[in-house]
């Protein structure tokens, strides 16, 4: 195209707008300044689209944007299928025209049937992934040109997984766009009557507060942060940029209450007027911000570049204040991932590039997990993640980092893998429908008894007594048999398996079985059965639950459990009888089991009792019994609160005059 730039000018010249006009004609004297602007289009490759603002073929301009998302939705619509519907998230940063840009590629979009959410404000690239996953678009656009100086601008292209568009997607969309006229080619919507029509939705709220759900979901260890977070003081500069919202807010939800951002930097400036380069790679442009952690003796500094998606970091030190460079962030990030990690598996990886440090290698082996090595840039990154999201081996992705201070600490898919975890009722990582599930841990017991409750009361409620026996062994041995050939949600299983455990507890309360005395050879055949559990689960080497189909007695061991379970049901309603601190704590207990279950879930995890152990090193037994005295006493001290609240409150707030009483009647 070199040859005839002169007759791109006049082409610009004639058919552009009005003010493009005049920024054209203004140049007709300065020839080498017209051949730069049009001695080629401006690249559209695997990072989209980059350049210096202005009118121009090879500029940033509403025209070479507008092309370029021509050709986008000419790819989208070749797609075919639903990916017109599904529509395309736009974001933006704080450049000149950015905003205008991402509302020019809406309307392009809409005046070819494709659907276009727009963020309201200004939002970092982070955020404009996680829309393309959380909205299940087609594609994703980002109007930034990440760290470069002011003068640019640039057009991002995403795809469906959220990271950037592949080099054959890209390859595919670069021929769209070369076949586009940049004047007559390209089709524009009126904005407002696209969004009346609802081709144009601007997203906010609804997607930002899920987006830094996610992202505080990305905590590694809660009860660290509860303990150190307050006492922390970080300093922070968005370098005029997206940061500094979403940032300050995270940072503030997950515990940091001592944040200091550096108020001059936090202001929108497409100009980056306080800094030479708005890049966090550079440590002069954390001057303002090493001054401001002077003042507010602070421990860490952290900056963001425009877009967000590059972080810098300065630690103190004896002398002031030192940068990491992106390697030195980037393994002390990788080893501390890991090190939170509990049950790590040889499939389990992490994503680093080929010019990074070799530091690594040396990591992951240590915790043996796999590490892949990809070239320069996230789309290299994600396309590890998104072949194993397609193709799963049964491990997790755990962390991914290049050494331009980039940095990636788990998924979208995170969050979803572990809500769905619990609404599955997993008690272990399981795969539905092409898709990984974690464990909601202890949890999945009340799931399943909900549900084995309800299959109870239907069939006591349609089935003639004489028959429901039957109908309660076979709604057991389905939900066996179904496990044997198909994983549903693991509390479907376990509900239907544990009814004949709840028929018995029916039958005992109802025909009174376990306030009588137990006949020899019944109290022998339950004796019996708890022995071959036990012998059973030597031989197996497992205590895995009796439902599952690794159980070698199959759906025997269902009547087996049962027959032990209701033994020892009658050995403590015996010892009940008596007396005695051991009997008074056994009924306690009792009472508050389901207080304590639920308490317990949650203690294993917010409090480190295996310190106790750890602690105890030469003398481990005495470290688990500590461990378990202690845990126990904590579970009973919130039993006992929970049981005292109400006397406690009115001894401690007593009420300054008395409360009407309340009478309810029938209705209520």
């Amino acid at each position: 195209m070199l040859e005839n730039y002169k007759e791109q000018y006049e082409l610009w010249c004639q058919k552009a707008d009005e003010s493009t006009r005049a920024e054209l004609l203004a140049l007709q004297d300065n020839e080498n300044e017209i051949k730069e602007r049009f001695y080629k289009d401006l690249e559209f490759g695997t990072a989209g689209l980059r350049g210096v603002l202005g009118a121009g073929s090879n500029r940033m301009n509403f025209y070479t944007v507008r092309r370029a998302t021509q050709g986008l939705a000419a790819y989208i619509l070749q797609k075919g299928g639903d990916a017109p519907k599904r529509g395309v998230a736009i974001s933006y940063d704080c450049r000149h025209f950015s905003e205008e840009f991402a509302w020019a590629a809406a309307s392009v979009l809409a005046a070819n049937g494709i659907k276009a959410y727009v963020y309201a404000d200004m939002q970092p690239t982070p955020a404009l992934s996680f829309a393309v996953r959380y909205l299940k678009t087609a594609a994703g656009i980002m109007i930034t040109a990440s760290h470069n100086p002011a003068k640019y601008n640039g057009y991002k292209v995403y795809g469906e997984d959220g990271a950037q568009m592949n080099v054959a997607d890209s390859a595919t969309v670069l021929s769209f766009i070369e076949k586009t006229d940049i004047f007559t080619g390209v089709k524009q919507a009126d904005i407002q009557k696209a969004q009346a029509e609802g081709l144009i939705q601007v997203i906010d709220e609804d997607v930002l507060t899920p987006y830094l759900q996610a992202v505080t979901a990305c905590v590694q260890n809660k009860a660290l942060l509860a303990e150190s977070a307050a006492d922390l003081k970080i300093v922070y500069t968005p370098f005029h940029g997206t940061g500094y919202k979403p940032v300050m807010r995270a940072l503030q939800e997950v515990g940091f209450t001592n944040v200091y951002p550096v108020l001059e930097q936090a202001k929108r400036d497409p100009d980056f007027s306080t800094v030479k380069s708005p890049n966090p790679e550079d440590p002069a442009g954390f001057a303002m911000a090493i001054d401001l952690a002077k003042e507010k003796d602070a421990d860490v500094i952290i900056g963001t570049d425009p877009d967000s998606d590059r972080i810098g970091v300065f630690c103190r030190t004896a002398d002031g204040y030192a940068p990491l460079n992106g390697n030195q962030t980037g393994v002390l990030l990788m080893e501390y991932v890991l090190s939170q990690r509990k049950n790590l598996i040889p499939e389990d990886y992490a994503v680093s590039t080929v010019v990074s440090t070799k530091m690594t290698e040396k990591i992951a082996a240590a915790y043996g997990i796999q590490l892949y090595l990809v070239y320069t840039g996230f789309k290299f990154i994600a396309g590890v993640i998104k072949a194993h999201e397609e193709h799963p081996n049964g491990g997790s992705y755990l962390f991914g980092f290049e050494e331009s201070f980039g940095y990636l600490p788990g998924t979208i898919g995170e969050s979803i893998k572990v809500t769905g975890g619990f609404l599955l009722g997993l008690p272990h990582t399981a795969e539905y429908f092409g898709q990984e599930f974690f464990s909601c841990g202890p949890m999945w017991y009340l799931l399943a008894l909900m549900v084995g409750w309800i299959l109870l009361d239907v069939i006591l409620n349609i089935f003639p007594e004489q028959y429901v026996p039957w109908a309660v062994a076979g709604c057991a041995l389905l939900g066996w048999g179904v496990s044997l050939v198909w994983e549903p949600p693991f509390c479907l299983i376990q509900g239907a398996v544990i009814v004949p455990y709840l028929y018995i507890g029916f039958l005992a309360k109802k025909k009174h079985l376990l306030d009588e005395p137990l006949p020899p050879k019944v109290f022998a055949g339950l004796l019996g059965a708890s022995a071959l559990i036990a012998v059973g689960a030597l031989a197996t080497r497992t205590t895995d639950c009796i439902s599952l189909a690794e159980w070698s007695l199959g759906p025997l061991s269902i009547f087996l459990d049962g027959a032990a379970g209701l033994l020892f049901i009658r050995l403590f309603m015996r010892l009940s009888h008596g007396h005695g601190p051991i009997v008074h704590f056994l009924e306690a207990v009792g009472r508050r089991s389901l207080n304590i279950f639920c308490v317990h879930t949650v203690e294993i995890i917010a409090i480190p009792w295996y310190l106790m152990v750890a602690k105890f090193s030469a003398q481990p037994v005495l470290g688990m019994w500590l461990q378990y005295a202690i845990a126990l006493g904590s579970i009973w001290l919130v039993c006992e609160l929970l049981r005292a609240r109400r006397a406690l409150i009115i001894r401690f707030f007593p009420a300054r005059r008395k409360s009407p009483a309340v009478h309810y009647t029938a209705r209520h």
